[in-house]
């Protein structure tokens, strides 16, 4: 879909309840969503808004989106994606996709990954944040079980110095090249299925050989 807007309203897709793929690509207009725009969307099993003009997602709406396997809001104008802030409910019973596996936010702006943000995705096997502003992933962002089956993290072309202490021990592919890393930090080194790793573009000193030695 190729089209001109500021922001798509709930009422846009009611007819279409058995919709399970949806591409927005270019809709450089396009702002935000209306928080309820997800409610009539439920077989959706890929969401794909990017190259947009996003300047806020409605996070709180995705709750309903329990069969979401993709979601891609890549090159949009996000500079603060709250993932672990949803509709208010009790603690017992927090928002999750658990059949989300891709989540692609790359080229936005977001700066910070907080120790929640990825708590509602349980399933995720491929984050990608390429090419954001990330100086800073909280060192419990992946801590507590959090994305226990992430594969694949694209960190690549920030401008990250180092990484939490503790990460996914299952993840096979991590691209943390072009940002400011002087040292491979060691939650990399202690990853023992890790197949692929880029580290190009860093500056690293001498201190590197050491690390990798031991």
């Amino acid at each position: 879909m190729n089209c001109r807007f500021t922001q798509l309203s709930a009422g846009v897709f009611e007819g279409l309840p058995k919709l399970r793929s949806l591409s927005i690509i270019g809709a450089k207009s396009l702002q935000r969503l209306e928080e309820d725009f997800f409610f009539r969307l439920t077989k959706l099993e890929s969401l794909i808004l990017s190259d947009s003009g996003l300047r806020e997602f409605p996070f709180d709406g995705i709750c309903s989106l329990q069969k979401l396997q993709v979601l891609d809001l890549s090159k949009n104008l996000l500079t603060s994606v709250r993932l672990g802030v949803f509709l208010p409910r009790p603690v017992h019973h927090p928002c999750q996709l658990i059949n989300l596996i891709v989540l692609n936010i790359a080229e936005n702006s977001i700066q910070i990954i907080s120790e929640q943000d990825l708590l509602p995705f349980p399933a995720l096997r491929l984050l990608n944040l390429f090419n954001n502003k990330l100086i800073e992933i909280e060192s419990d962002a992946f801590q507590s079980g959090q994305v226990p089956q992430l594969q694949t993290l694209d960190l690549s072309s920030n401008q990250l110095n180092n990484l939490p202490k503790r990460l996914p021990e299952g993840l096979l592919h991590v691209d943390m090249s072009n940002n400011r890393f002087q040292l491979i930090p060691e939650s990399i080194v202690e990853l023992p299925g890790l197949v692929g790793l880029n580290l190009s573009g860093n500056n690293f000193n001498d201190e590197i050989d050491k690390i990798v030695r031991n």
